[in-house]
Parts: structure tokens; C-alpha cells; sequence
């Protein structure tokens, strides 16, 4: 068996032991809303779910500032690298080479 066949099992059995052991009935009152007679198992995981929901969006949302970000960072990387000079315009010193005016390779 795949080891996440097995995990998926034993995550399962657990969860299992955990409802049957919070099986009580429980009320909830929030408020002026009041819901009677639910397992407190269930009220554990909703709970659960309410704060995984949560976190998940919290967490996508700062990922997809910081995508904004790092995408606006390689546009002026970009930038920066075409106002370069290239690596054939460099001599071996890595300084500039700027041609003279009035001269030229092939002049006689």
C-alpha cells in the first residue's frame, strides 16, 4: 500500500475516534440565533473549517501581492537591463566602447 493510502487511513480513523468520543449534543446561542442539538464533534470541525477558510484567504491574499510585486520588480529589472550596454559592446577592461566620430575600421 502507498504510504499516502495509509496516512489518509490513519487520518481517518483518528477523526473517527475524535467524533465518537465528542458525541455529546450540545446548543450553540450567537447572539440572537440559537442552534440546538448538534454533535460537539461537529462543532469542533466546523470551527475548524471556519478557521482554515480564513487563514486560506488571508494567506492567498498576501501571495498574490507579493506576485504583484515580484512581477513589477522583473518589468524594471527588464528595464534596467535593456538601458545596459551588451557584452559585445564592452572591451575586455568591461568598460564602454564608444566609436569616434570621423573614424571608422575601414577607413583607407
Amino acid at each position: 500500500m502507498s504510504k499516502k493510502l495509509i496516512l489518509s487511513l490513519l487520518i481517518a480513523l483518528l477523526v473517527v475516534i475524535f467524533a465518537i468520543q465528542n458525541a455529546e449534543i450540545i446548543s450553540i446561542k450567537i447572539y440572537f440565533w440559537e442552534i440546538a442539538e448538534i454533535p460537539l464533534a461537529i462543532v469542533i470541525f466546523g470551527t475548524l473549517l471556519i478557521g482554515a477558510l480564513i487563514s486560506a484567504a488571508i494567506s492567498s491574499t498576501i501571495h498574490f501581492k507579493q506576485n504583484q510585486k515580484i512581477k513589477k520588480l522583473e518589468r524594471q529589472l527588464d528595464e534596467q537591463a535593456k538601458k545596459m550596454p551588451q557584452k559585445e559592446d564592452l572591451d575586455d577592461e568591461g568598460s564602454e566602447i564608444k566609436p569616434s566620430e570621423g573614424m571608422s575600421f575601414f577607413e583607407d
